[in-house]
């Protein structure tokens, strides 16, 4: 269960709320790229480190 959360709460560090909000909005107006699309796999990747 530690390692559960202690995964949660580094994700949260390296979450970018304001980041989110702009790409949920990209999403909604069918706007989303591939740039979009390579920021997010980075964010993602960066939670394994």
């Amino acid at each position: 269960m530690g390692d559960i959360t202690s995964l949660v709460e580094r994700a949260q560090q390296q979450f970018d709320e304001e980041q989110a909000k702009k790409i949920e909005s990209k999403i909604r107006k069918n706007k989303f790229d591939f740039a979009d699309f390579k920021a997010q796999l980075e964010m993602i990747k960066k939670w394994g480190t």
